[in-house]
């Protein structure tokens, strides 16, 4: 700025909106006064070089958008619930919507007010009880807690238009509520403002929701890793489904199992059991997941209408999942009781 006193100093401002310039402005203005808004700004076209009484230019937002969120699928434990009653109130959704949200995802849970930081009070039917946020990360499972957030964050970008991208967006929850979140984006009559869904998968089945050829890539980790286009890349066959491909190993990203049981001719002369315990760790690996949830989450069911179904307790359900209880130690009336309602054996609920 010119430091003439009273001279007054020509200010070129850009507005920007979108990632692209639509115009620009400038005005004169005492050099002691800075202007607070950008209204009285008259329209300056095909600005050039700065005049060589103009000292700076500045990009002004008239307004604050979000353009994308990323979904932290690892989750963001305790803090958790901070981050969801800050987007409520910064994308101004309502306290009943996030009542409706909980109750998709337990139904034993009325209400969640939030009373600080790092305190809440939790209502149920029978009584309401203050609970810190490190209290609450393990009274509730770990989809609720995640799905809480998501579910918020999901609304928000279909309400206001921006962008949400999730990695591996099956993480902690089953496939009925990840398709769902799935048809909310591509149907318009809910998704009015063209919000896009970026989002990672194992769940193959996830690939036959989509009817369009260009939006699927598939991401293999060799040497580097590479993400190619499904229709571009790889040979498909239109008459059948995407997941049956993905099973027939199409795409070339099936587990190699020929490598695992190559593991035996290595370890022959070692105990068996070593090998089964290596082999186990592998598949571990792959199958992150408990078997109890696999089963429950391939079966469609939620963790409340197990607990109900089976009479088996909601929190023993979800600690079962979490592996902060080990199903291994469960009493046999409790094993037959799950697997009765899931409709597998009791063997395979078990962690070998």
């Amino acid at each position: 700025m010119p430091v003439d006193g009273d001279l007054a100093a020509e200010l070129t401002l850009v507005i920007m909106r979108n990632k692209s310039v639509h115009a620009s402005y400038k005005r004169g203005f005492p050099t002691a006064r800075l202007p607070h808004n950008a209204e009285s700004f008259a329209p300056v076209n095909n600005i050039g070089i700065l005049p060589e009484d103009t000292s700076i230019v500045f990009f002004v937002l008239k307004k604050k958008d979000t353009k994308a969120v990323y979904f932290n699928s690892d989750g963001e434990g305790a803090n958790t619930y901070r981050l969801m009653f800050n987007a409520l109130k910064r994308y101004n959704l309502s306290s009943s919507l996030l009542a409706k949200i909980l109750h998709l995802f337990d139904d034993t849970i009325d209400e969640l007010v939030m009373i600080d930081d790092h305190n809440y009070e939790l209502r149920t039917a029978n009584k309401k009880k203050v609970i810190s946020d490190n209290e609450l990360v393990h009274y509730l499972s770990s989809g609720t807690t995640k799905g809480l957030l998501l579910y918020v964050t999901v609304i928000a970008s279909l309400e206001y238009g921006f962008d949400l991208i999730i990695d591996e967006i099956e993480n902690h929850f089953h496939k009925t509520l990840v398709e769902n979140i799935i048809n909310l984006y591509k149907d318009k009559s809910v998704n009015k403002h063209n919000a896009t869904l970026y989002f990672s998968t194992h769940y193959c089945e996830l690939l036959d929701l989509f009817n369009r050829q260009d939006n699927i890539w598939v991401c293999r980790a060799d040497k580097k890793i590479s993400a190619e286009n499904m229709y571009e890349n790889f040979n498909i066959r239109t008459e059948l489904s995407k997941s049956r491909q993905f099973y027939n190993d199409a795409f070339k990203t099936a587990v190699n199992y020929e490598d695992l049981m190559n593991m035996y001719y290595t370890l022959h002369e070692a105990d068996i059991t070593k090998f089964v315990d290596i082999a186990d760790e592998k598949i571990r690996e792959h199958f992150k997941d408990t078997n109890l949830k696999r089963i429950r989450s391939s079966y469609g069911c939620t963790q409340a209408e197990l607990a109900k179904r089976s009479g088996v307790t909601l929190r023993s359900i979800q600690m079962y999942e979490q592996r902060n209880k080990d199903i291994n130690k469960a009493s046999a009336d409790a094993l037959y009781r799950i697997s009765k309602v899931l409709g597998c054996s009791m063997e395979s609920l078990l962690e070998k």
